[in-house]
């Protein structure tokens, strides 16, 4: 049987509008703002300390990204809740929740 757990997200309404239709205006219009196109990359670092803080940042770096079918993302693990202290791994997620609905985690390819 398929792994149903899903990775809601933690602090939707504290650092960013937790109603996803007011996150899309929000993330949209910083994304807007940048006039540059994507191109291919091995790796970035992205800031993510809140949206009001360095959502615009963020967007300078997301925007320039041709973002591939299979994406690594490297997280702090800012709560301790995981058996890994140093990051937040979830291996045995099936999903995670984004701006745009479910990102499918691949954990064939994490290990």
């Amino acid at each position: 049987m398929r792994n149903t757990l899903v990775r809601r997200p933690a602090v939707a309404g504290m650092f960013y509008p937790g109603d996803p239709d007011r996150l899309r205006a929000m993330a949209g219009g910083m994304l807007t703002e940048v006039e540059a196109g994507p191109s291919p990359a091995i790796g970035a670092i992205v800031p993510h300390a809140g949206l009001i803080y360095s959502g615009q940042c963020a967007a300078h770096v997301w925007k320039r990204l041709a973002i591939p079918r299979i994406l690594v993302l490297l997280a702090p693990n800012h709560t301790g809740a995981s058996a890994s202290p140093g990051a937040s791994i979830w291996l045995r997620a099936s999903a995670g929740t984004r701006d745009r609905g479910r990102a499918a985690i691949r954990a064939a390819a994490c290990r």
